[in-house]
């Protein structure tokens, strides 16, 4: 959000140094105007060495002082280090060292830091008393009595508006906002069920595009349940959250909804909006305007536009988008999400978001060009729609292997909304495809910091690391994935993958996964011979005849529903049975057929046994990937 100035009485110490400038009480950088994103242990290690420059400090240090108590290996300082270099870098058009290494040392700030002390409070008070005090006294009293009732009924406004928790010493106005999330109202009416969505996704929307601070994404706030809007904010990371509610009643709509600093539970803003049920486009406006000025001291006439935008003007259209968007986000793959987007364009043809949710609809169940399609449209009718360049991105990733033209996609989405965390992320798996694995990184850290609590994004940096081989460090972020959510599917198999490499184990936790989900699903139904087939299977993981394991734990694999990438999987099996040529049959025909996932094998080590053969090397040069990895 808008930088505000502090007060300076009782801050710590400021760093500033080509540019930047670092605050550690709140762990921000910044370099002149702009907010910096940085990895957390990067962040961590840079204050380290200006607390310590020019004096550098060993590596055995740097360690202690960053991981403390955690056993980590010297590659994640490595890791961490370089980071730092990159970010840094990216804002200078100059080349300069700003870490420099010391052969058998450890590092050092190469750059002139400029340490900034804020001076002392000044104490204003008389050491002496003047005559006539008494009667001074007496009226300052009175005065102290007033301020401190007037103190009383603030605190209480405070307490029952700002959740309960502490009250800042910092002035509203004074206040540093960089972060917002904006929650779904709850419903107290129990009608208009899809508003809650609808109001949310508006706002997000709105605000976003504004790029004056980092608005978090839908699919993040939709998983607000109505309860702790401070605690849920807090595992978001953001500084400010809107949160409110709504009820309907005699054909009207009022929404009542309050911003609160999420450091203190200060409310900064409160307002209530009372529309026709009719007019929910005129209190979307209303809403986006109040809480704009709420936290931009002063706002431009592009940013007036932008916040008076609407995607459409048909009531029902948008009441459909809704629908369909409810469904998108349950990830509801069925005809219903694409039947509400379809109806909505045919109402409104110029509804952008309406076809965008087409084209997202038809990217994630494997159909790339009719989302190709229907995202041009989008584009066409907004060329400012940031999240239809990322998605376009992502189909030309998957769909087309067109590896530069996503790349394009993905850098003009990023244009328009630096702030995207869909945008980097995709655009971290993109680089990390192309074996540039650090880069990848740098770009789904920034994603992370723009969507915290996201674990596909966390899943997805362990695999960075999977793919170059650091096998503890993969299975050591997987398994900070699971403790959060032990059943989150792509981590599990991510999990299985890692364990391959360090244990060769992938086969018998396939096999295990299997006869528990049979007899737990199927349980009651398995007839005397799928039962005996089960307890075989039971005796068989406590043998090491893998080639019996592979086969047992692939008759599960089969009714697993990974029909659209059949030959990929296929091909896992026999990679694991040392059968290498089948494995490459079914590489090629999972190239013929352009299944989603054959583009990871480019960089997973699994297939490491066959990465020199031939008809390997072909698959991946026509992909356009080979080169970007041997």
């Amino acid at each position: 959000m808008e930088k505000r100035t502090k007060p300076e009485s009782g801050s710590p110490a400021n760093y500033r140094f080509g540019g930047y400038r670092l605050d550690p009480k709140d762990n921000n950088l910044w370099f002149e105007s702009e907010l910096v994103s940085i990895p957390p242990k990067s962040l961590e290690v840079l204050v380290v060495l200006l607390e310590r420059s020019p004096s550098p400090v060993s590596r055995e240090e740097l360690l202690n002082l960053v991981w403390k108590d955690t056993a980590v290996e010297e590659g994640s300082l490595n890791v961490s280090v370089s980071n730092l270099r990159k970010v840094l870098g990216e804002n200078c058009s100059d080349d300069i060292e700003f870490v420099r290494t010391i052969p058998r040392k450890g590092y050092q700030f190469a750059v002139e830091v400029e340490k900034e002390v804020p001076a002392p409070a000044q104490n204003t008070a008389s050491p002496t008393a003047e005559p006539g005090s008494d009667s001074l006294s007496r009226w300052a009293f009175a005065a102290l009595i007033g301020i401190g009732l007037l103190f009383v009924t603030s605190f209480s406004y405070w307490l029952t508006y700002g959740d309960g928790t502490k009250l800042s010493p910092i002035p509203t106005s004074e206040r540093t906002f960089r972060s917002l999330a904006v929650l779904p109202p709850t419903n107290v009416s129990k009608e208009y069920e899809t508003l809650a969505l609808g109001l949310s996704d508006n706002l997000i929307g709105r605000l976003g595009r504004l790029n004056r601070f980092a608005v978090r994404p839908l699919s993040t706030v939709a998983k607000f349940d109505g309860e702790d809007a401070i605690g849920f904010a807090k595992k978001l990371k953001v500084d400010v959250v809107l949160v409110g509610s709504y009820q309907a009643s005699d054909n009207r709509i009022r929404v009542n909804m309050r911003l609160l600093d999420t450091r203190d539970g200060a409310m900064i803003w409160s307002g209530t909006f009372d529309e026709k049920n009719t007019e929910i486009f005129k209190l979307q406006d209303s809403i986006a305007s109040k809480v704009a000025h709420a936290v931009i001291q002063k706002i431009t006439r592009k940013e007036s536009e932008i916040l008076a935008a609407r995607s459409t003007d048909n009531e029902e259209a948008y009441r459909l988008y809704l629908l369909g968007l409810e469904q998108l986000h349950k990830r509801d793959m069925s005809n219903n999400a694409l039947g509400f987007f379809v109806r909505a364009t045919e109402l409104d043809p110029a509804f952008s978001l309406a076809h965008l949710g087409v084209a997202d609809h038809y990217a994630l169940v494997g159909k790339g060009k009719k989302a190709e399609i229907s995202l041009l449209r989008a584009i066409e009718l907004d060329p400012l729609q940031h999240d239809a360049f990322a998605t376009r991105g992502f189909v030309r990733m998957f769909y087309y292997w067109d590896w530069d033209g996503a790349e394009g996609q993905f850098r003009k989405s990023l244009d328009l909304m630096p702030n995207s965390s869909k945008a980097h992320h995709w655009y971290g798996v993109l680089l990390s495809l192309k074996g540039r694995h650090e880069e990848a990184r740098a770009e789904m850290n920034k994603a992370v910091a723009l969507n915290p609590s996201s674990l596909i994004i966390a899943t997805d940096i362990a695999e960075t690391f999977y793919f170059e081989k650091n096998f503890e460090e993969a299975e050591s972020r997987v398994n900070e994935v699971l403790r959060i959510d032990p059943k989150f599917g792509p981590a599990l198999i991510k999990r299985d993958f890692i364990r391959e490499k360090m244990k060769g184990s992938y086969a018998k936790a396939k096999l295990r996964k299997g006869i528990e989900r049979a007899l737990r699903d199927e349980s009651g139904r398995l007839s005397k011979a799928e039962l005996d087939r089960i307890s075989a299977y039971k005796e068989l993981l406590e043998t090491e005849n893998d080639k019996k394991i592979i086969d047992a734990a692939r008759s599960f694999e089969k009714n697993d529903g990974a029909k659209s990438n059949q030959h990929w999987y296929d091909s896992i099996w026999e990679i694991l049975k040392g059968e290498n040529e089948k494995a490459l049959d079914s590489l090629e025909k999972s190239f013929a057929k352009r299944e989603f996932l054959l583009p990871f094998v480019a960089v997973d080590p699994l297939w490491d046994p066959v990465r020199k053969d031939p008809r390997f090397v072909e698959i991946f040069t026509r992909m356009k990937l080979i080169k970007e990895n041997n």
